[in-house]
């Protein structure tokens, strides 16, 4: 009887612990040549845009968007798109709303020009 106990006590721990450590999402490392893009970019328009960007796994863009209304109204977004050479591409979730928008920029210098769902847009690269 004990050691029955002490087996299904030991598969109970082993099983945890894959689910545990199986469940955690990690990424790979980014390509080096595009580690210029990871950092904070800031955008104002209407509404100012924080982007805070980190390229994994080669060329996969992921972060997290902050949008700041006038009247102090924030929306945070779940980032996540791709680089490829000078191009960058991404989509914006936001959760709250269920409302998503893409984005299609190119680099110049410490910039991304481009286009999103809601117009024309310049990114400076802040941090």
């Amino acid at each position: 009887m004990v050691l029955i106990k002490r087996f299904f006590g030991g598969m109970c721990l082993i099983l945890v612990t894959l689910v545990v450590v199986g469940g955690c999402s990690t990424h790979l490392p980014g390509n080096p040549a595009y580690h210029w893009l990871n950092g904070k970019w800031y955008a104002e328009r209407s509404w100012t845009t924080e982007l805070y960007l980190e390229v994994v796994d080669g060329n996969i863009i992921i972060g997290t968007n902050i949008q700041t209304a006038p009247d102090g109204r924030k929306g945070t977004g779940d980032v996540r798109g791709t680089v490829e050479g000078e191009k960058v591409n991404f989509e914006v979730y936001f959760p709250h709303s269920g409302n998503t928008y893409t984005y299609a920029l190119l680099r110049k210098g410490n910039a991304l020009h481009g286009i999103s769902s809601t117009g024309i847009i310049t990114l400076q690269k802040v941090s």
